[in-house]
């Protein structure tokens, strides 16, 4: 069909939006001259007369109009969203994996931003911020209490400019000022496994992913690998051309997914005529949109086998469009829901998810869960007689250290003998009082206790798949 007649051209994206929507440019689409009747406009005006004159709050038409389209598209459908200038360009950054700041991830603890990694070779790195770090403000406004969101806003900016950032660490605060660089966020990790098994995990389908995987095929391939674990857990979506690049690797000649519009459809197929590789996939709940498309192409031609547990289930289509600009609105955008995709096989994974082949739970730390094992955020101190859901939390992890024999909430005489010996075994003073200082050493025995009791079932499962054949 011609698809340039009377049509403004867009790019079509697939999103993911739980934490982050991340997009998969691909197809051109297009928008007829269709517009509301002069009555219909007329009745928005009086409406939003009515919301600007009767409502408490004072609030500009601006305002209202960023109200009325923010709710408009919410109520279209979960996926689609009415955004600001700031969160498209977030939006566009996360496309290619790629944005100007300082290379940390963080994450909310409590009412502290936490960073959670720091990558290699960026102005975190170099400045010294580590894991655990506490940022409690930038360029001098507090982010105590505040959201992820908030302090991205802050951390984030122009390439050469400086940031100065605050942190709370063991206690005393430190400041930093970071010259922000352009950080490309790196998503693909591989190994060998034993019996010559391959592993791969790609942690998003960003820009240029599919070279760094072609590249690692080819060191697998001087090593003779043919049978490769690719874990996709927890892979929230990505570029879609870049998943079909990936596909193509793998997936035979043929069909690799089809995204069906309100009017045409467009498949993508594989050339790759002799695949040499045979896959298992690891998914989980949190494998969504191209991670979808990707596992279950390889299930349904039979390259491979999927292992984990179902998928989020997200197949549906979004487009972002560039709206009209006005003196008071620059560089605003829309995502809509424009289409949904299918397998090689027909299957719609939309509400449904992937479902695995072999289905292995990764419960191995269940016991430890969030709602059996309370936080301990280690910021008052505990004598004997007192009682507190922050001792119960200690006492917890003590058990499991094997200094208790039961939790009580009460610093009663059996919790302050073990938080003596607890002191003594790691070279703190030995008094019996839970300290700030006890209770991290605490929460970081623990944390080790945890990765020691891990068991990475899904990823056993996968190499004995391929040392068993089955």
């Amino acid at each position: 069909m011609n698809r340039n007649k009377k049509f403004k051209v867009i790019a079509i994206v697939i999103v993911l939006s739980l934490l982050i929507s991340v997009p998969v440019y691909s197809q051109f689409f297009i928008i007829s001259n269709d517009y509301p009747t002069d009555q219909q406009m007329e009745y928005i005006k009086k409406v939003l007369q009515v919301a600007k004159d009767y409502h408490i709050g004072k609030y500009s038409y601006d305002d209202l109009i960023d109200m009325m389209f923010a709710g408009l598209f919410k109520s279209l459908d979960k996926y689609s969203e009415y955004m600001k200038p700031q969160q498209a360009k977030d939006f566009t950054e996360s496309v290619n994996g790629e944005f100007s700041g300082i290379g940390v991830q963080i994450e909310k603890q409590d009412d502290y931003i936490v960073i959670t990694g720091v990558f290699d070779g960026t102005p975190a790195k170099e400045a010294g911020l580590k894991v655990g770090d506490k940022i409690i403000a930038a360029d001098g406004k507090s982010l105590v209490g505040k959201t992820t969101d908030d302090a991205v806003k802050l951390i984030r900016g122009q390439e050469g400019t400086t940031v100065v950032i605050d942190i709370l660490r063991d206690g005393k605060t430190y400041r930093f000022s970071i010259v922000r660089r352009k950080i490309k966020i790196p998503v693909v990790e591989y190994k060998v496994l034993e019996n010559n098994i391959g592993y791969i995990k790609l942690t998003q389908f960003t820009q240029g992913c599919s070279d760094e995987v072609k590249k690692v095929l080819s060191e697998f391939d001087k090593k003779g690998i043919k049978n490769i674990i690719f874990d996709i857990r927890n892979n929230r979506g990505g570029l879609l051309d870049e998943v079909v690049k990936m596909c193509k690797f793998f997936v035979p000649e043929g069909p690799i997914v089809t995204i069906e519009y309100n009017t045409f459809k467009d498949e993508y197929k594989s050339d790759n005529k002799n695949p040499k590789y045979r896959l298992a996939v690891l998914t989980n709940e949190s494998s969504a949109s191209a991670s979808e498309i990707f596992a279950q192409a390889i299930k349904d031609t039979k390259v491979g086998v999927v292992i984990g547990t179902k998928t989020y289930g997200k197949g549906t289509v979004q487009t972002m469009i560039y709206l009209p600009e006005t003196d008071t609105k620059k560089g605003y955008m829309a995502k809509v829901t424009v289409a949904k995709y299918k397998s090689p096989s027909g299957y719609y994974v939309d509400g449904k998810g992937v479902i695995p082949d072999i289905e292995v739970q990764d419960d191995s730390l269940a016991q430890f869960g969030p709602d059996k094992i309370l936080s301990l955020s280690a910021t008052k101190k505990f004598k004997k007689g007192d009682m507190d859901l922050e001792v119960l939390a200690a006492q917890q992890r003590l058990y499991y250290l094997g200094y208790l024999k039961n939790w009580t909430g009460r610093m009663d005489d059996e919790t302050v003998n073990a938080v003596k010996k607890f002191q003594k075994d790691n070279k703190l003073y030995p008094y019996g009082v839970l300290d700030i200082t006890t209770q991290k050493k605490i929460n970081e025995r623990f944390a080790e206790f945890l990765k020691s009791k891990y068991v990475d079932k899904q990823l056993q499962r996968a190499v004995r798949y391929f040392k068993e054949g089955r």
